[in-house]
């Protein structure tokens, strides 16, 4: 580490991460490498640098595949999405979008759905460090949620049924009430589409 940097460790209720500073407690951002904001003043990039941890060292992306504050045109706004993981990093298209909050904060989900929609990228993130839910953007104004996102390499069509069942199934999320969900998707005539299972009963939704 530069001597000009340190480093802090801070605690959330989902894990530990590792910060890095610059001389004047400036924020060092994981993946890309820019300044951001002081940390004191910043209770939500503590949030994001955690992600970002989690995305490059146990989902396997680059840090170059890592963009932040990307620009999201919305109709006639343009609203930043803190993380974006793209499939290379040459940062052609947009696989996951991140929305980050601070730990105390409990809303931003409505927020990241928006951003599914305008930009049609399939899984998105939500966390505030202690809670976190991921959703599949399976149709326009549909979001499901989800298990996790996909990995480095990982598509909906190379996941096999199997493992989506096991892997790809609604995480408690203490932000919105959907624990009654099973989602997964199938592979029928090349195109998916998705099945919503209710747990209690048989009463089954779906459609292409």
């Amino acid at each position: 580490m530069d001597k000009d940097r340190q480093s802090k460790k801070v605690s959330l209720g989902l894990g530990q991460v590792e910060i890095i500073l610059d001389e004047k407690e400036k924020v060092i951002d994981y993946a890309t490498g820019k300044t951001l904001k002081l940390l004191a003043k910043s209770p939500e990039e503590i949030v994001r640098q955690w992600y970002e941890h989690v995305l490059i060292d146990e989902y396997d992306y680059k840090p170059e595949q890592l963009d932040i504050e990307v620009s999201i045109t919305m109709g006639s706004s343009t609203k930043k999405a803190d993380i974006v993981v793209y499939d290379s990093p040459a940062k052609t298209k947009k696989l996951i979008i991140v929305e980050t909050k601070s730990p105390h904060k409990k809303e931003g989900v409505t927020q990241l759905h928006s951003y599914l929609d305008a930009t049609g990228v399939e899984f998105g993130v939500w966390t505030n460090g202690n809670d976190v839910s991921y959703w599949y953007h399976c149709s326009s104004q549909s979001h499901e949620p989800v298990g996790r996102v996909i990995k480095n390499g990982e598509t909906i069509d190379s996941i096999s049924s199997t493992k989506l069942r096991e892997e790809l199934i609604p995480a408690k999320d203490l932000v919105s009430d959907f624990k009654a969900w099973h989602w997964y998707s199938l592979i029928k005539r090349g195109k998916p589409y998705c099945i919503y299972v209710r747990e209690k009963g048989s009463r089954y939704q779906g459609g292409r």
